[in-house]
């Protein structure tokens, strides 16, 4: 018989969800950041810190694309 209905699963090896591309540091170019808040000063940035650098920048949430 199978698993109990809404009993999980564990996890099975590849079915991890995608991890969302790294924030570069406009600064120094490093993608060692870390998100500080949801949002920045208004609600269409975050707020992000360069562990590299320090240096604290926000970037656009939405349509933003990588830089060529």
């Amino acid at each position: 018989m199978g698993d109990p209905v809404g009993d999980p699963s564990p996890a099975k090896p590849g079915n991890e969800a995608p991890r969302p591309p790294a924030v570069v540091c406009p600064f120094c170019g490093s993608d060692d950041t870390e998100r500080l808040g949801l949002f920045g000063s208004t609600s269409l940035t975050s707020q992000y810190h360069c562990r590299s650098c320090r240096s604290a920048f926000e970037q656009v949430k939405w349509g933003t694309r990588p830089w060529p």
